[in-house]
C-alpha cells in the first residue's frame, strides 16, 4: 500500500517537471503556506486584544474598588481612635472596678471594603501592559485591603467578650475583669493593624492616582469622635 502511493507521488513529481510546472507548484505553496500564517497572525492579533480589552475591564473596576477601600481608610483613620478611646476607658473602669456604661460596652458599626482581588492572568496582563510597579500597587492594595477586612472581623468577634464587664448580667469577679482587659488589649492590637494598613492603603492610592470615593451609598459619613457618638457610636448617621 505504502509502495503504491510512494510511486504515484514521484510520478505526479516527475509530471511536474516534464511539464515545466515545478515553479509554480512551489510558488503555490509558498501563497498558501503564507495565507495561512497571515491567518493565524490575525487571530492571535484578535486574541489579544480582547484579552487586552478584558483586562482593562477588570482593571477599571479595581480602581473603582480601591477607590471606594480608600474612602473606607480615610473613615477609620478619622474615627478608629474614637473606638480607642473607649477602650482605653473600658481598660481603666474594668482595673478600678467603676461601673461601665451599657453603650460603651455595644460593638461599634464600622465599615469594611468591597475590593474583590483581580485573577492571576490579569495582573500577568497589566505587568506586561503596565510595567512592574503597576502591577505591583494592584497587588499590595489587595492585600491591605485584606488585612484591614481581617482585622474588623477579629475586632467584631472579640468584642462580645466585652460583656463580662455588664454589671445587669451578674456581679463581676476578679477574672471576668481580667479577662475583659486582655480581649481590649487585643482590640486595641486590632485597631493599631487597622490604622497602619488604612494609612499604607491611602498612600498606594495616591501613588495610583485613585480618588477615595465611596461605591454606591449616599450616607452621611462621621467626620470626628463627637459626630460618631452621636449618630450612635457608628460611622454613618442612621436612617
Amino acid at each position: 500500500m505504502f509502495e503504491a502511493i510512494r510511486r504515484k507521488l514521484i510520478g505526479a513529481w516527475r509530471d511536474l517537471r516534464s511539464r515545466g510546472l515545478v515553479t509554480l507548484f512551489f510558488f503555490e505553496l509558498l501563497v498558501v503556506t503564507l495565507g495561512v500564517l497571515l491567518a493565524q497572525a490575525v487571530a492571535d492579533w484578535a486574541a489579544n486584544r480582547k484579552d487586552i480589552a478584558a483586562m482593562e475591564k477588570a482593571r477599571a473596576r479595581a480602581d473603582l474598588e480601591m477607590g471606594d477601600a480608600a474612602f473606607v481608610a480615610q473613615l477609620w483613620k478619622k474615627l478608629g481612635p474614637c473606638i480607642d478611646a473607649e477602650i482605653d476607658g473600658i481598660l481603666r473602669s474594668a482595673a478600678s472596678g467603676e461601673p461601665i456604661k451599657p453603650e460603651s460596652l455595644k460593638r461599634p458599626r464600622t465599615f469594611t471594603n468591597t475590593v474583590m482581588p483581580l485573577s492571576e492572568e490579569t495582573k500577568l496582563r497589566i505587568r506586561e501592559r503596565h510595567g512592574d510597579d503597576v502591577a505591583y500597587n494592584y497587588d499590595r492594595m489587595e492585600r491591605l485591603t485584606a488585612r484591614v477586612d481581617a482585622k474588623v472581623e477579629e475586632m467584631e468577634d472579640r468584642w462580645g467578650r466585652l460583656m463580662l464587664l455588664r454589671s445587669e448580667l451578674g456581679g463581676m469577679s476578679v477574672d471576668d475583669r481580667s479577662s475583659a482587659r486582655e480581649t481590649a488589649v487585643a482590640i486595641k492590637a486590632n485597631l493599631t493593624s487597622i490604622d497602619g494598613a488604612s494609612g499604607e492603603i491611602l498612600r498606594t492610592s495616591q501613588r495610583m492616582g485613585l480618588e477615595p470615593k465611596i461605591l454606591g451609598e449616599s450616607f452621611r459619613f462621621a467626620e470626628n469622635c463627637n459626630q460618631f457618638k452621636r449618630f450612635g457610636r457608628d460611622f454613618v448617621r442612621p436612617d
